[in-house]
């Protein structure tokens, strides 16, 4: 596999995209942890499209909607799956 590190980005820019994209997985780990899986991917599509992205309210809510309906729809009504409530719905 012929794998080469870019030249064109700064190491200080480099680290700092590391460490923000990094703060991002951690955030969607404890969101799923607080909330479950199905709540926590439209809640994170939208809060990494609208905060990272700074993109346009109608590709956010699209995206946002289309996430759900694929949770939903797809896993938990077609599938089946079961999926954890998450701490905050499970102490209920």
């Amino acid at each position: 596999m012929d794998f080469q590190f870019t030249d064109t980005v700064e190491p200080t820019l480099a680290r700092k995209r590391t460490i923000a994209i990094i703060i991002w997985m951690l955030g969607f780990l404890a969101l799923i942890l607080l909330v479950g899986f199905p709540r926590a991917v439209p809640i994170f599509v939208f809060a990494y499209l609208k905060i990272a992205g700074e993109e346009p309210w109608t590709l956010t809510l699209a995206l946002t909607a289309f996430s759900w309906v694929s949770m939903e729809g797809l896993f938990n009504r077609l599938l089946h799956l079961p999926f954890p409530e998450g701490l905050i719905f499970g102490l209920w």
